[in-house]
């Protein structure tokens, strides 16, 4: 069995609204626009930030050829705010996730991610409550805006880099988020919805 956990509402959580000033860091430096009034009504939960990064720029009047031109950048900026916000004392394990990993682990389950963070940022947060050594492969945010298209992506990677033949039918999907529930469902995959985020998943 291969569990396909999202990050963010499902292991973590992080406080002081980091994930929203990393947007608002990245549009100044990159598109020099303020964003501050748009991030601070928007939904983050089982979103991808390729997809949050349009949807703020679209906000603010810049078309999506702007926005996916200037993804590169935007990208590197919310991972330099990343590096500097996210920190041990602004990023929480969530009750159970470090043993539930252990035994989980211990039964021979294999881990992998399929999260809307930033590849770096991704292992940044887990890096923080020292959840990263349980995860050497994934599927992330800066991929694909869509969600939908990142379970394959992680299975096979897990696969070339392990030598398995894990498919959909012996995944599991874990996440906090109705996104997490969808992206499963488009590829038939059996998900699992937790109550530690902020949707009724």
């Amino acid at each position: 069995m291969l569990i396909l956990w999202d990050i963010d509402g499902t292991l973590l959580r992080t406080t002081h609204g980091v994930g929203r000033e990393m947007y608002i860091r990245a549009f100044r430096s990159v598109l020099k626009a303020d964003v501050t009034e748009t991030v601070s009504s928007m939904s983050f939960a089982g979103r991808t930030d390729r997809s949050l990064v349009h949807e703020i720029g679209d906000a603010v009047g810049f078309t999506s050829d702007v926005v996916e031109s200037a993804w590169p950048q935007i990208e590197q900026h919310m991972i330099e705010a990343a590096f500097e916000l996210i920190r041990p004392d602004t990023t929480i394990a969530l009750e159970g996730a470090r043993q539930t990993l252990e035994m989980l682990s211990e039964n021979g389950v294999a881990h992998a991610l399929v999260t809307g963070n930033v590849e770096t940022i991704g292992y940044h947060k887990l890096a923080m409550v020292g959840l990263d050594g349980f995860f050497e492969h994934g599927a992330f945010g800066g991929h694909h805006a869509d969600r939908r298209l990142l379970p394959p992506i992680a299975i096979e990677r897990y696969n070339t880099s392990r030598g398995t033949s894990f498919s959909t039918a012996s995944a599991i999907i874990v996440g906090d988020a109705i996104g997490d529930v969808d992206c499963a469902r488009a590829h038939d995959i059996t998900s699992l919805a937790v109550t530690t985020g902020v949707q009724s998943a």
